[in-house]
């Protein structure tokens, strides 16, 4: 992988190393240049991008992230689309580290520092999950869902009893 400065229409091909924004133009790290990107750059009197051009046998920065994303994730893991260079890992299962409860003197804080996450876990999952553009939207509905779960564990408590 060769990298360098070059005026945009010497940059076709190549993939933008930073992130500029000049005149109203934007253009991400990872953006592969192509005509549209040269006439922004352009227009954007932009002189000087900085480029990666992959050599024969290179993998690009996105590849090499995913296949090494893939490689570490196990099962209950999720690996989210590569992108400028990294790939984010997410656990399924929130909760795995409540079984550290039963640690004596620790078990209380780990479990209720658990509990914090496992909730902003939450939060967050079903704010993307339904596109919410509002955090708070997204707390009332695992609010509701939260109190729905007591009432009904409660329910089959008794019942059980």
């Amino acid at each position: 992988m060769k990298f360098g400065g070059f005026p945009p229409r010497e940059a076709e091909g190549a993939v933008a190393v930073h992130s500029i924004r000049q005149n109203g133009m934007v253009l991400r790290k990872g953006t592969l240049i192509g005509k549209p990107e040269i006439a922004a750059l352009e227009a954007a009197k932009v002189s000087d991008i900085v480029v990666a051009r992959l050599e024969p046998g290179d993998v690009s920065e996105d590849v090499a992230a995913a296949d090494i994303a893939a490689a570490v994730a196990g099962e209950g893991v999720h690996v989210d689309r590569a992108f400028t260079g990294r790939a984010n890992l997410f656990a399924q299962a929130p909760g795995v580290l409540r079984v550290f409860g039963i640690v004596p003197v620790l078990g209380h804080f780990v479990s209720a520092a658990t509990d914090v996450w496992v909730l902003i876990a939450t939060v967050v999952a079903v704010r993307q999950a339904l596109d919410y553009r509002s955090l708070p939207r997204a707390f009332g509905v695992c609010l509701i869902g939260w109190v729905l779960q007591i009432v009904v564990f409660l329910v089959l408590r008794r019942a059980l009893v």
